[in-house]
Protein backbone atom coordinates (compact mmCIF):
# COMPACT_ATOMS: atom_id res chain seq x y z
CA UNK A 1 0.00 0.00 0.00
CA UNK A 2 1.36 3.38 -0.97
CA UNK A 3 1.63 6.08 1.68
CA UNK A 4 0.05 9.16 0.07
CA UNK A 5 0.56 11.65 2.93
CA UNK A 6 4.03 13.23 3.02
CA UNK A 7 6.10 12.95 6.22
CA UNK A 8 5.96 16.69 7.00
CA UNK A 9 2.16 16.59 6.79
CA UNK A 10 2.10 13.50 9.03
CA UNK A 11 4.23 15.29 11.64
CA UNK A 12 2.00 18.36 11.52
CA UNK A 13 -1.16 16.21 11.94
CA UNK A 14 0.45 14.31 14.82
CA UNK A 15 1.30 17.64 16.52
CA UNK A 16 -2.31 18.82 16.14
CA UNK A 17 -3.52 15.49 17.57
CA UNK A 18 -1.26 15.93 20.60
CA UNK A 19 -2.53 19.51 21.12
CA UNK A 20 -6.16 18.35 21.05
CA UNK A 21 -5.38 15.47 23.41
CA UNK A 22 -3.70 17.73 25.99
CA UNK A 23 -6.46 20.36 25.72
CA UNK A 24 -9.14 17.72 26.39
CA UNK A 25 -7.05 16.27 29.23
CA UNK A 26 -6.54 19.71 30.82
CA UNK A 27 -10.26 20.51 30.42
CA UNK A 28 -11.30 17.27 32.14
CA UNK A 29 -8.81 17.85 34.94
CA UNK A 30 -10.05 21.40 35.53
CA UNK A 31 -13.69 20.26 35.50
CA UNK A 32 -12.85 17.54 38.03
CA UNK A 33 -11.01 20.01 40.25
CA UNK A 34 -13.89 22.49 40.06
CA UNK A 35 -16.48 19.79 40.89
CA UNK A 36 -14.37 18.62 43.84
CA UNK A 37 -14.08 22.15 45.17
CA UNK A 38 -17.85 22.64 44.85
CA UNK A 39 -18.55 19.39 46.73
CA UNK A 40 -16.14 20.32 49.53
CA UNK A 41 -17.77 23.67 50.31
CA UNK A 42 -20.71 22.25 52.39
CA UNK A 43 -18.36 20.05 54.42
CA UNK A 44 -16.09 23.00 55.07
CA UNK A 45 -19.02 25.16 56.21
CA UNK A 46 -20.31 22.42 58.52
CA UNK A 47 -16.89 21.91 60.09
CA UNK A 48 -16.52 25.66 60.52
CA UNK A 49 -19.92 25.94 62.28
CA UNK A 50 -19.18 23.00 64.58
CA UNK A 51 -15.82 24.51 65.50
CA UNK A 52 -17.42 27.84 66.34
CA UNK A 53 -20.17 26.12 68.40
CA UNK A 54 -17.59 24.18 70.40
CA UNK A 55 -15.46 27.26 70.99
CA UNK A 56 -18.59 29.16 72.14
CA UNK A 57 -19.40 26.37 74.61
CA UNK A 58 -15.83 26.38 75.83
CA UNK A 59 -15.94 30.16 76.33
CA UNK A 60 -19.17 29.79 78.29
CA UNK A 61 -17.58 27.10 80.44
CA UNK A 62 -14.56 29.29 81.08
CA UNK A 63 -16.70 32.27 82.07
CA UNK A 64 -18.76 30.07 84.41
CA UNK A 65 -15.69 28.65 86.09
CA UNK A 66 -13.90 32.02 86.24
CA UNK A 67 -10.39 32.29 87.58
CA UNK A 68 -10.98 29.92 90.54
CA UNK A 69 -9.11 27.07 88.87
CA UNK A 70 -5.66 28.00 90.09
CA UNK A 71 -4.22 25.88 92.85
CA UNK A 72 -6.78 23.43 94.20
CA UNK A 73 -6.53 20.16 92.19
CA UNK A 74 -9.91 18.92 93.45
CA UNK A 75 -11.60 22.05 92.15
CA UNK A 76 -9.75 21.75 88.84
CA UNK A 77 -11.00 18.16 88.43
CA UNK A 78 -14.62 19.10 89.24
CA UNK A 79 -14.44 22.09 86.92
CA UNK A 80 -13.05 19.94 84.13
CA UNK A 81 -15.93 17.47 84.62
CA UNK A 82 -18.43 20.35 84.34
CA UNK A 83 -16.79 21.48 81.11
CA UNK A 84 -17.00 17.99 79.67
CA UNK A 85 -20.69 17.83 80.61
CA UNK A 86 -21.31 21.16 78.88
CA UNK A 87 -19.46 20.07 75.74
CA UNK A 88 -21.11 16.67 75.52
CA UNK A 89 -24.53 16.60 73.92
CA UNK A 90 -26.06 14.17 76.36
CA UNK A 91 -24.60 12.08 79.12
CA UNK A 92 -25.67 8.45 78.87
CA UNK A 93 -25.43 6.65 82.19
CA UNK A 94 -26.61 3.29 80.90
CA UNK A 95 -25.60 2.67 77.28
CA UNK A 96 -27.67 0.10 75.38
CA UNK A 97 -24.78 -2.38 75.36
CA UNK A 98 -24.74 -2.33 79.18
CA UNK A 99 -28.51 -2.90 79.30
CA UNK A 100 -28.24 -5.85 76.89
CA UNK A 101 -25.59 -7.29 79.20
CA UNK A 102 -27.99 -6.95 82.15
CA UNK A 103 -30.69 -8.73 80.17
CA UNK A 104 -28.39 -11.59 79.24
CA UNK A 105 -27.10 -11.92 82.81
CA UNK A 106 -30.70 -12.19 84.09
CA UNK A 107 -31.34 -15.20 81.86
CA UNK A 108 -31.72 -18.41 83.88
CA UNK A 109 -31.07 -21.93 82.62
CA UNK A 110 -33.79 -23.28 80.38
CA UNK A 111 -34.40 -19.98 78.60
CA UNK A 112 -33.17 -19.40 75.09
CA UNK A 113 -33.15 -15.87 73.68
CA UNK A 114 -33.55 -15.73 69.92
CA UNK A 115 -33.66 -11.96 69.47
CA UNK A 116 -33.33 -8.61 71.19
CA UNK A 117 -34.72 -5.46 69.56
CA UNK A 118 -33.81 -1.96 70.75
CA UNK A 119 -35.49 1.37 70.13
CA UNK A 120 -35.26 4.75 71.79
CA UNK A 121 -38.46 6.42 72.91
CA UNK A 122 -39.26 10.14 72.62
CA UNK A 123 -38.68 10.71 76.34
CA UNK A 124 -35.11 9.43 75.98
CA UNK A 125 -35.64 6.04 77.60
CA UNK A 126 -34.82 2.77 75.91
CA UNK A 127 -37.29 0.11 74.90
CA UNK A 128 -36.24 -3.49 74.40
CA UNK A 129 -38.16 -6.47 73.10
CA UNK A 130 -36.83 -9.91 73.97
CA UNK A 131 -38.01 -12.95 71.99
CA UNK A 132 -37.20 -16.54 72.77
CA UNK A 133 -38.25 -19.93 74.03
CA UNK A 134 -38.46 -21.13 77.63
CA UNK A 135 -38.48 -24.81 78.63
CA UNK A 136 -41.29 -24.36 81.16
CA UNK A 137 -43.30 -21.75 83.04
CA UNK A 138 -40.92 -21.64 86.01
CA UNK A 139 -37.92 -20.75 83.88
CA UNK A 140 -39.89 -17.97 82.13
CA UNK A 141 -41.16 -16.68 85.47
CA UNK A 142 -37.62 -16.62 86.91
CA UNK A 143 -36.45 -14.63 83.86
CA UNK A 144 -39.24 -12.08 84.39
CA UNK A 145 -38.48 -11.81 88.12
CA UNK A 146 -34.78 -11.39 87.40
CA UNK A 147 -35.51 -8.57 84.98
CA UNK A 148 -37.91 -6.90 87.42
CA UNK A 149 -35.28 -7.01 90.17
CA UNK A 150 -32.94 -4.81 88.12
CA UNK A 151 -33.32 -1.17 89.17
CA UNK A 152 -32.55 0.13 85.69
CA UNK A 153 -35.59 -1.50 84.14
CA UNK A 154 -38.71 0.57 84.79
CA UNK A 155 -41.29 -1.74 83.20
CA UNK A 156 -41.24 -5.42 82.31
CA UNK A 157 -44.31 -6.49 80.34
CA UNK A 158 -45.02 -10.15 79.61
CA UNK A 159 -48.26 -11.11 77.90
CA UNK A 160 -50.31 -13.72 79.76
CA UNK A 161 -50.50 -15.73 76.54
CA UNK A 162 -46.81 -16.59 77.03
CA UNK A 163 -47.78 -18.77 80.03
CA UNK A 164 -50.53 -20.78 78.28
CA UNK A 165 -48.49 -23.86 77.35
CA UNK A 166 -46.66 -26.10 79.83
CA UNK A 167 -43.46 -26.68 77.84
CA UNK A 168 -41.52 -24.91 75.08
CA UNK A 169 -43.08 -21.51 75.71
CA UNK A 170 -42.56 -18.92 72.98
CA UNK A 171 -42.36 -15.52 74.64
CA UNK A 172 -41.96 -11.85 73.83
CA UNK A 173 -41.10 -9.48 76.69
CA UNK A 174 -41.20 -5.66 76.44
CA UNK A 175 -38.83 -3.75 78.73
CA UNK A 176 -38.52 -0.01 79.32
CA UNK A 177 -35.23 1.11 80.80
CA UNK A 178 -33.62 4.34 81.99
CA UNK A 179 -30.71 5.50 79.90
Amino acid sequence: MINLIPTTEKNRLYGRYQKRFFIVLASLASIGFLAGAIFLVPSYQLAKEKTSAISNRLNIAQTISGAKMEGNPEFVAKDLEKKIDILSERKIKNPPSHLVGLILNSRPGGVGISGISYSQKDDGNAQFEIRGVAENRNSLLSLVRGLESEATFEKVNVPVSAFVKDRDLDFSIQIEAKI
